[in-house]
């Protein structure tokens, strides 16, 4: 896969846990994507991955995921953390 993908794993992925949020992209579409800090705010390590992403031959762009055992609980207030460091003005969004 390494070939063919980025594969983005959160710098904070627990070896404990198997619930690690994780993004591959295409490497013939995308640019070595970097990781954007988000402070955990009750949500466990390695549930939250956001990426800031140049597609080639466009424009950049935040690809975010979110994998997380909270019953929705967290969902909004996961939502505005990461709305307040999204780095860019558009925003891809994967939630479990």
């Amino acid at each position: 896969y390494t070939d063919a993908f980025h594969i983005a794993v959160p710098r904070s992925f627990s070896n404990e846990r198997a619930q690690n949020s994780i993004i591959l992209l295409r490497r013939s579409l995308f640019a070595e994507p970097t990781e954007v800090e988000v402070p955990a705010d009750g949500w466990e390590a390695g549930d939250l991955l956001l990426l800031r992403c140049q597609v080639h031959q466009g424009p950049e762009i935040a690809l975010a995921s979110f994998h997380g055992d909270t019953n929705g609980l967290l969902t909004v207030p996961m939502l505005s953390k990461v709305w307040q460091h999204v780095p860019v003005s558009r925003l891809g969004f994967g939630l479990d």
